[in-house]
């Protein structure tokens, strides 16, 4: 196989790909607690018959900045400002999220909006929905009233490249990861918005269409070159 054509091949899917994550971050923009993700390209060589061809691979991997924080004055919506996590009772252990759309449910307990019980790092009494309003400090403490509910599990890691996406708002820490504390303030009635940046999506948009247009021109003058030669044999 022809080395150029394999590489311009291998360049229109990688650019493929980061178009699939710009496209994914621009239409997330008003998704609440979204995290953009960025595209990275390594190079390597695979080996063909008659030789060895350059080749790119391309991923992505999330970037946790903060996102502008929305007031809404509801106080069953939380944000976190600063690096942390929300923790939640996920159906097949502990999950992560920034996404704090939460409601009190019947039952009393604070809940996201698949119905995941939020964790607490400590429980002292059960919400009262029919109750006062519960009020939550910055450090994550819950008052109903003159009763203390306990505080909030917010959580962070040392390596936060490490969390693996599960669905869209949630995260989940592999076995083995330290925790560190947290430096988050809790703000009740708030909630984080996406740290997608239109503009931003749109510039780099642009380089991999440019960059695949070079690709497919490449691939489109090795397939002219193909047919001179066919026709002159």
């Amino acid at each position: 196989m022809n080395k150029g054509l394999y590489t311009a091949v291998n360049g229109m899917a990688s650019a493929q790909k980061r178009l699939e994550i710009i496209s994914d971050n621009l239409a997330n923009l008003s998704t609440t607690a979204f995290k953009r993700r960025v595209s990275g390209t390594e190079s390597f060589e695979s080996a063909l018959r008659g030789g060895r061809a350059p080749m790119l691979r391309t991923s992505g991997s999330v970037v946790f900045e903060q996102g502008t924080l929305l007031y809404d004055d509801n106080p069953s919506h939380f944000a976190l400002f600063g690096e942390g996590f929300f923790a939640v009772e996920g159906p097949q252990g502990e999950l992560l999220t920034r996404d704090g759309t939460f409601h009190v449910a019947e039952d009393g307990v604070l809940r996201t909006q698949e119905g995941f019980p939020l964790a607490w790092a400590r429980r002292k009494a059960p919400i009262d929905p029919k109750g006062e309003r519960v009020r939550v400090s910055a450090s994550g403490v819950a008052m109903q009233g003159v009763n203390e509910l306990g505080r909030l599990r917010v959580v962070d890691y040392e390596d936060t490249a490490r969390l693996s996406q599960v669905g869209g708002a949630y995260f989940r820490a592999p076995a083995g990861l330290s925790e560190t504390p947290h430096r988050a303030i809790v703000q009740q009635g708030a909630l984080e918005g996406s740290n997608s940046n239109s503009v931003r999506e749109i510039v780099e948009l642009v380089e991999v269409q440019r960059a695949f247009e070079l690709a497919a021109n490449t691939l489109t003058q090795i397939d002219k070159s193909y047919q001179r030669l066919v026709r002159s044999s």
